[in-house]
């Protein structure tokens, strides 16, 4: 007699702001290829300052030829979070994040790293401080170990395409997408 034994995934249960983290998270990683910043966490979890995360693909020439924009509407946030939507959400622990949040977002963060993939980038990863903080701009950066740059890249020449998304499960969270593609 054969026993036949079932996994079930762990469920885990994170609370909205923690959700939003783990969603930018993975998609920092995907299209930088490296380690999220600790600033991410920082200005998310412990500071919610960053109002928005730009991750852009160099080429050689120094010129951007990808960029991912992650902008978070904090005021949507704090409605969601209080009761006006849901509070916390449940996951399985195997799989990802983005994936369970919106199928979407799981292919624009594949199609994102696949780009990165294809050719021979460096990865920068920009900040954008929110200015109904409560804070100023100096405090916010100074809490976020963040100084304040105007440096600016061109455009590599070429089409490029340009997507929009905002998941139905995470709408506060916009996700900007603009690459190359000949």
């Amino acid at each position: 007699m054969a026993v036949r034994v079932v996994a079930s995934p762990q469920v885990i249960t994170l609370a909205r702001t923690q959700t939003l983290y783990r969603v930018v998270k993975e998609f920092v990683e995907a299209t930088a290829g490296f380690p999220c910043p600790e600033v991410v966490r920082q200005g998310i979890i412990d500071h919610p300052y960053l109002r928005s995360i730009y991750v852009k693909l160099v080429n050689a020439n120094n010129e951007q030829v990808a960029e991912v924009t992650l902008l978070v509407d904090w005021a949507k946030h704090r409605i969601l979070a209080s009761g006006a939507g849901t509070d916390a959400f449940d996951f399985d622990s195997t799989r990802s994040i983005s994936e369970q949040i919106s199928k979407a977002l799981l292919q624009l963060k594949t199609f994102v790293a696949a780009v990165r993939m294809s050719g021979q980038f460096r990865a920068e990863v920009w900040y954008g401080v929110r200015s109904d903080a409560g804070v100023s701009y100096e405090e916010a950066c100074r809490a976020l170990g963040l100084t304040a740059g105007s440096k600016q890249l061109e455009w590599a020449k070429g089409k490029y395409l340009h997507a929009t998304f905002r998941a139905i499960r995470l709408e506060e969270l916009h996700v900007d997408v603009r690459t190359i593609v000949g």
